[in-house]
């Protein structure tokens, strides 16, 4: 299926939030981005990280079917997914990767995703809801294109007594030079106003069920 050019969707995104846009934009694409080209454990996704390991175990008991990884990283398949068929896998990231990946990629933002709806059995994100923008825009996409019963994993760190996030208010001071802000306990509330049920908790790790319709 033919994507959307990155340039259009960054458009898109823009003009929701034009306010906090340059703020997002610099954490996306300006000096941060080096992190991951340059002190590469700083990816979840590639050996010698210290918790991906576990994370793909707890995967372990709910990839099937076909699977969209958002936030898959630059590098060429997440070990979290290293056993997953790359017919049945497909991935979106804000940067270029850095080498081929050997499964359906789009280059995007999760507000924006390029996939019909009803169309993943299970949706990923590992450490990576902290860098969107919009949030309450990507936690409708992700209900969207998960079937009736399919499961969101999750991977995010949320700190319990955070501001909430609010993209529209206009100017947000940042939680560091790569996140605009910091998941707190408001998070699995604004999640179940999406239609997506929690299931599970393990520490980090999360898995939401999207309500069947």
């Amino acid at each position: 299926m033919p994507f959307l050019p990155l340039r259009m969707t960054l458009d898109a995104l823009q003009a929701l939030c034009p306010d906090v846009y340059p703020d997002w934009y610099e954490r996306t694409y300006g000096p941060p981005s080096a992190l991951y080209r340059d002190a590469p454990l700083n990816n979840c996704s590639v050996p010698g990280h210290a918790a991906a390991p576990a994370f793909g175990a707890f995967l372990q008991g709910y990839l099937r079917g076909k699977v969209l990884d958002l936030g898959c990283g630059p590098y060429a398949k997440p070990l979290y997914l290293a056993d997953y068929p790359d017919a049945l896998l497909s991935g979106l990231d804000p940067l270029p990767p850095f080498m081929p990946h050997p499964f359906e990629f789009a280059q995007g933002v999760a507000e924006f995703l390029p996939w019909p709806g009803d169309t993943f059995d299970v949706v990923i994100t590992g450490t990576s809801l902290d860098h969107a923008l919009v949030l309450d825009k990507v936690l409708s996409e992700i209900a969207r294109v998960l079937v009736p019963g399919g499961r969101w994993v999750a991977w995010e760190h949320v700190g319990g007594h955070s501001e909430r996030y609010d993209p529209y208010a206009g100017q947000f001071p940042g939680r560091d030079s790569c996140h605009l802000f910091k998941l707190g306990a408001w998070f699995v509330y604004d999640v179940a106003a999406h239609g997506l049920a929690l299931e599970r908790q393990q520490g980090e790790f999360y898995v939401f069920r999207r309500r069947n319709e």
